[in-house]
């Protein structure tokens, strides 16, 4: 299942996470087993992310899930509807 928003907020969110863990695209890439251009997608918002691995992102960023619940409110309704 792919993350249902656009996906632009959500990578955003995951590019400042992933930048204050001190990780490079690559680095999470090989983490989780896909290539560094779909770490860029996903931060870009070209590709949707697929929720699973959205959760994974976000333990591997050290995101609580209050953190993770907050960056996916922080979506409104026009944003969910585009």
């Amino acid at each position: 299942m792919t993350f249902p928003y656009p996906t632009t907020i959500i990578g955003c969110h995951l590019r400042r996470w992933r930048e204050r863990a001190g990780l490079t695209q690559a680095q999470v890439a090989n983490q989780i087993g896909v290539l560094q251009t779909t770490i860029s997608f996903w931060e870009i918002g070209r590709h949707g992310i697929p929720t699973a691995q959205l959760a994974t992102l976000a333990k591997m960023y050290g995101v609580s899930e209050a953190e993770l619940g907050a960056a996916l409110l922080s979506v409104t309704p026009q944003q969910a509807a585009a």
